[in-house]
């Protein structure tokens, strides 16, 4: 029975250890498998890796060789909200194939990948910054409208240099040669005026030789002629309006000038009589500060004073209080020596008495 047993048990250790050289040979053969398996991944990698360097670089050769065309676009910057608008028009072409990737400094645009080759590569306006963690864009009916927000800027000097172009062009536009002429009435030099000025006297001077002596009768004109000049008054009568808006505007500009010169002539006087008040006031808070310490001096030499005459008083009371005292205890000493004297009298009295008696007695006995 022991020997059967050892057997037993020496035939379970065997198996055992057929069983842990068996696991770890699939342990290796696992583990050098995963090895090759993951060396080949890694050229793959490496290979894929290697073919998009060569596709990108194809592309921007290919890019730089295509040509492109600039989209319709407006790009400005808007001072309330403090963002930079763009808005580009890329009709009919899909979302996917827009590629807006704004720098902080440039807003860049392309579709290459679609048929119409769009690029956009734009610096911000008067020098600004963009934040790009603050974008916003939309496609509506064709229109991408991107919204980005200002990290900093904008230039003031770009900005002042801008504003005095805007300016410049307004009195561009609004500097039309008029003339006056005695009467009051406004002439136009513009070039089409005087064109159909000359073109009507020329007329006018053909009919009139065409006519002759017929000067009194009223010339009858062409409907041509009638149209030129309704335009050319309907043109004067606009002129006009629009002469007299600039004078008006300039009068009201000349009034607020005028307005601004008193308004500061005023603000100067208001500070003057400021200071003057000012100046004022501190001389009375003087005057009030030295009357307040005499008072208050006064104040505390009265309530030296009080104290004084109060001591003075108590005093006296105290004298008063040690008189009284005084003659109470002398009115009660003579009271005591009086009743003290009238004992002793009373005793006197009554010893005679008694010596009397006596003698009589003796006297009555004899």
């Amino acid at each position: 029975m022991a020997k059967n047993k050892n057997n037993k048990k020496k035939t379970n250790n065997n198996n055992n250890n057929n069983k842990l050289q068996s696991t770890q040979k699939v342990i290796q053969k696992n583990s050098k498998s995963n090895i090759e398996q993951n060396k080949k991944t890694i050229k793959n990698i490496t290979s894929v890796l290697k073919q998009t360097q060569q596709e990108l670089n194809n592309n921007d050769n290919n890019n730089s060789n295509i040509e492109t065309i600039a989209p319709e676009y407006n790009l400005r910057w808007k001072c309330k909200p403090n963002l930079i608008i763009a808005k580009i028009q890329l009709h009919k072409i899909p979302e996917k194939f827009i590629n807006c990737d704004p720098t902080p400094t440039h807003f860049y645009l392309d579709t290459l990948k679609f048929s119409k080759k769009y690029l956009l590569n734009i610096p911000y306006p008067l020098g600004i910054v963009a934040n790009l963690s603050n974008i916003e864009a939309v496609v509506d009916y064709g229109v991408l409208t991107v919204k980005i927000g200002v990290a900093s800027g904008p230039d003031q000097n770009l900005l002042a240099q801008q504003n005095e172009e805007k300016k410049k062009k307004k009195e561009l536009k609004k500097q039309k040669e008029i003339t006056k002429t005695e009467n009051g009435s406004i002439q136009i030099n513009d070039k089409k005026n005087i064109n159909t000025n000359i073109n009507l006297n020329n007329n006018n001077g053909a009919n009139d030789n065409d006519n002759g002596d017929d000067n009194d009768k009223p010339q009858k004109l062409s409907r041509a002629q009638w149209i030129k000049q309704r335009k050319l008054q309907t043109r004067q009568l606009a002129v006009q309006k629009r002469y007299e808006k600039d004078m008006l505007r300039q009068k009201r500009k000349e009034l607020r000038a005028m307005l601004k010169k008193e308004r500061q002539t005023n603000r100067s006087q208001f500070v003057q009589d400021n200071n003057m008040a000012v100046k004022l006031v501190e001389s009375v808070n003087v005057i009030e500060d030295t009357e307040r310490e005499k008072k208050i001096n006064k104040d505390s030499e009265k309530q030296k004073w009080l104290e004084t005459k109060a001591e003075i008083v108590e005093q006296k009371k105290e004298k008063k209080k040690a008189k009284k005292e005084s003659l109470k205890q002398e009115a009660i000493a003579n009271i005591i020596q009086k009743k003290k004297n009238q004992k002793q009298e009373k005793i006197d009295k009554n010893t005679n008495d008694k010596s009397t008696k006596t003698k009589k007695k003796v006297s009555f006995a004899k």
